[in-house]
């Protein structure tokens, strides 16, 4: 699932609900990713207020996505400093 804030308070509060909630995720810019371990409606609803106030913007990816690649096996571009499918859990 794709999250992308508003703003910088919106990033704040969506990193605390994403923390406080042990998603798995990680950054590429300003978009934070959250590996979904249930159906995508479990994880929206409690982001509801903020997805509904328009303060994040949610795209739900299809599996090659979620998996880092996209049709024709093209790899998503994390950046040159981050690891393919490098998610970020339990301080780690």
């Amino acid at each position: 699932m794709r999250l992308e804030p508003r703003s910088i308070g919106d990033a704040i509060e969506l990193g605390y609900h994403a923390g406080n909630l042990h998603w798995r995720v990680r950054f590429q810019g300003e978009v934070l990713f959250v590996a979904l371990e249930g159906r995508p409606e479990d994880y929206t609803a409690r982001l509801g207020e903020m997805i509904s106030a328009r303060r994040i913007g949610v795209s739900i990816l299809d599996e090659e996505v979620r998996d880092g690649s996209t049709e024709g096996g093209a790899q998503i571009d994390d950046g040159p400093a981050a690891e393919k499918n490098h998610f970020h859990h339990d301080g780690h």
